[in-house]
């Protein structure tokens, strides 16, 4: 939910034909690997991981939904019973509903029906009353358009709370009558202006509206949902929901409203159309809408943090209900793929879902009355950091319905295995329009923005704080806290300063970030290797007066960092998380080190400066991210090439004045330290060691210690350097261990190392 300035404003340009649909544009080539480059959807053919892994086991879905549902019943106005009221004071009329309508009573008839929280059911009727009798009476005034909208949520609560044999026929009558709307009035509802998002929501909401006889015709919903006629529906020109998702290289859906397009309020969009065509929707596009929503869904799992988060950029980033939007789509395709036979796919599905609402991700984040703070920080929600302008209350409605949604979602006992952000191999860049591309190898991932945002969109919000910055803006790996990544990067208010992990150069007199001049720089993002233990890619960031690469060399252990410049005096900002809102990190740099954890927790991130003559210089005054301040250290080199690796670690791990002193670097494809080693496009660590190639000494000592029949992509994993597991891309023979194993393609086999 928006605010109502925002919302005005949205249909001022709406009504205007000033939101358009800019041409899709990307990179020719393709950055996958060689042998998926034919695949319809990202994907990832190996199913060994790079670290230990285990299945989560139980899910806390229902715990999260009666937290914050107990909470808001705690917000109840005491005057007018059922209205829920905004504790952090609300930008909304003081007559209209402070939550989507429907959230609160979805919720609870979900935990009702599976045996939880059923004193919580009066408290749903009332609200129920209230909001049905509200919208009822906006329709037959006609005076407010937006009382119109978003009537998806209380349809499916209308549906949900009549399953309950505790609530009397009258009261369903009663709300039958309310949410009952004359064929007259669906034009108008599917054309007021909004979001484009807004759109989706009104085709689920009208659909279901319809599938529950509670108004329209079968004919004459269809028709609104696919006329050209009605605008920005399914088939309305270049303003069509159509060209929102399915022109887009990978069925994510487009916001239009930053530029780049935000890959957070994405999964708004995408999961009505993905819920519109699992509800039954029969029009002449449905298999359409059901096939780019589906794929969408399936390329959001690779764009994940290994713990589950959603990327960041544009409005509503970093919000904990986009997460939850995303866990509950998966949940869909979980079922949905299990039901068309695939089991690996359907659990990997299943996992991602599971880590977005796990304790890693949105949990560490529950404040203590049960509710959460909106994004990813624990400033008090009155300072409303990142909240994008918006109420603090409705975003917590919004994670409750959508955890309660995923949990509706799951019907059977679906058998986890790893999601693709934790085996990683893959590089992928997305439309010029969303501006980004991420990269993983072994469950160690990063995000790049290509471009950075270079107006604010909504100059009218005085708190609107959500932004896109140019240059790396998350560095995240499996098991380990990615809020110290760091997590995402910031921009400020006009857009002529900013942070993230990008070059910094001498200019006038004065040190500028990259992510400062998103007017003057634009990045060009290519692979040049991906495999699950190991990828090689690069960005290049340009303008008129020089340009900057920086290459990614990525292991499971970390990620080397090599930046060239075409001239002038330069270096790196690498961002430091120095507060969250509640606590002070130990943040500090010296001795060609900089690192950053929390004073409670085993996590740190290192940014270790491999050049012998490079030297460390703070690098100015912190940003507020939506993470948490962020402190710009600045790592320069008389050298050519600045060298950086970055090493998050666990307590268990080696420390980061370990992994420096051991560190030798050749080249790109020749290095090693204690943690692991690089040579050629072969990978040698702890726990794994694989890549491409007929042979692998693991020991170091010159001899290899597996074999294979011919050149392949293989994986070990490897206990205590004795190898337990390979899996290899073709079948193929292997000599492990003085055995020979007749291996089968994309096929975990065991070895006697076990």
């Amino acid at each position: 939910m928006m605010s109502a300035t925002k919302m005005a404003f949205l249909m001022v340009m709406t009504a205007l034909g000033l939101v358009t649909v800019p041409i899709c544009t990307w990179a020719a080539q393709d950055t996958l690997p060689s042998y998926l480059e034919q695949e319809q959807v990202p994907t990832t053919k190996y199913h060994l991981t790079a670290r230990p892994w285990l299945p989560m086991g139980e899910e806390n879905y229902l715990d999260v939904v009666e937290g914050i549902a107990r909470w808001l019943g705690q917000q109840e106005d005491p005057q007018i019973p059922g209205r829920i009221l905004e504790p952090f004071g609300s930008p909304y009329p003081s007559d209209y509903p402070q939550i989507v309508r429907g959230t609160l009573p979805l919720s609870v008839a979900i935990l009702y029906i599976s045996g939880r929280a059923k004193d919580l059911l009066d408290l749903a009727i009332r609200v129920m009353d209230y909001e049905t009798n509200w919208a009822a009476e906006r329709a037959a005034l006609n005076d407010d358009p937006r009382g119109l909208l978003f009537s998806d949520r209380q349809v499916a609560a209308f549906e949900a709370l009549s399953s309950i044999s505790a609530i009397p026929s009258s009261k369903l009558d009663f709300w039958r009558s309310n949410l009952f709307v004359p064929t007259k009035l669906l034009s108008q509802i599917m054309s007021v202006g909004g979001s484009p998002n807004s759109y989706c929501y009104r085709m689920l909401g009208e659909w279901s509206r319809y599938r529950m006889g509670l108004a329209y015709d079968h004919s004459s919903v269809v028709n609104a949902i696919e006329s050209q006629s009605v605008k920005n529906q399914w088939l309305d020109g270049s303003r069509g929901q159509r060209n929102l998702i399915v022109s887009t290289r990978w069925n994510l859906y487009r916001d239009l409203l930053t530029v780049p397009d935000s890959l957070s309020t994405e999964a708004a969009g995408r999961f009505q159309l993905l819920l519109l065509t699992h509800s039954g929707y029969d029009g002449p596009s449905a298999e359409e809408i059901r096939s780019a929503t589906e794929r969408g869904t399936h390329a959001m799992m690779f764009l994940q943090s290994p713990v589950g988060e959603t990327p960041p950029n544009g409005r509503t980033d970093n919000q904990l209900w986009v997460d939850a939007e995303n866990a509950a789509a998966m949940e869909l395709m979980a079922e949905q793929t299990a039901n068309r036979g695939n089991s690996w796919l359907a659990g990997q599905f299943r996992r991602a879902a599971m880590l977005t609402l796990s304790s890693q991700n949105i949990g560490r984040f529950k404040r203590g009355d049960g509710s959460y703070f909106v994004t990813k920080n624990h400033f008090d929600p009155r300072l409303r950091v990142s909240y994008q302008g918006s109420e603090g209350l409705g975003p917590n409605a919004d994670l409750m319905v959508h955890a309660a949604e995923a949990y509706q979602m799951r019907k059977t006992n679906i058998s986890e295995h790893p999601a693709p952000s934790e085996i990683g191999g893959y590089a992928i860049n997305l439309d010029g329009a969303q501006a980004a591309a991420f990269a993983n190898a072994g469950g160690m991932m990063l995000q790049v923005n290509t471009r950075g945002e270079v107006s604010n969109p909504f100059l009218d919000e005085p708190d609107y704080d959500n932004t896109t910055p140019l240059g790396v803006v998350r560095f995240g790996r499996i098991g380990w806290d990615t809020r110290l990544g760091p997590g995402d990067g910031q921009q400020n208010w006009t857009r002529d300063e900013g942070i993230s992990f990008a070059p910094t150069f001498f200019e006038d007199g004065d040190w500028t970030r990259l992510a400062s001049v998103p007017r003057q720089y634009q990045g060009t993002f290519s692979v040049q290797f991906a495999h699950p233990l190991l990828v090689r890619c690069a960005v290049v960031y340009s303008s008129p007066d020089r340009s900057f690469r920086n290459e990614f060399i990525l292991t499971p252990d970390g990620i080397v960092s090599i930046t060239t410049s075409s001239g002038g005096t330069w270096g790196m900002t690498v961002p430091l998380l120095t507060n969250d809102g509640a606590e002070t990190l130990k943040a500090s740099f010296g001795g060609r080190i900089a690192r950053t954890s929390f004073p409670s927790g085993r996590d740190e991130q290192n940014f270790i400066a491999l050049n012998p003559s490079a030297s460390l210089e703070d690098g100015g005054a912190t940003m507020r991210s939506p993470y948490g301040y962020l402190w710009p250290v600045r790592v320069r080199t008389s050298d050519g090439e600045n060298r950086i690796f970055i090493y998050p670690r666990n307590g268990g791990d080696p420390s980061a004045e370990a992994v420096q002193d051991s560190f030798v670097y050749n080249s790109p494809t020749d290095f090693s330290s204690v943690v692991g080693r690089v040579s050629g496009n072969l990978y040698v660590g702890r726990t794994s060691a694989g890549g491409v190639g007929d042979s692998i000494d693991l020991s170091g000592d010159g001899t290899p210690d597996v074999t294979f029949s011919a050149t392949c992509g293989f994986i070990l994993q490897l206990r205590n350097g004795r190898v337990t597991n390979v899996e290899t891309d073709r079948n193929i023979t292997a000599k492990i261990g003085g055995r020979t194993y007749h291996l089968l393609a994309y096929t975990p086999t065991p070895t006697s190392g076990r």
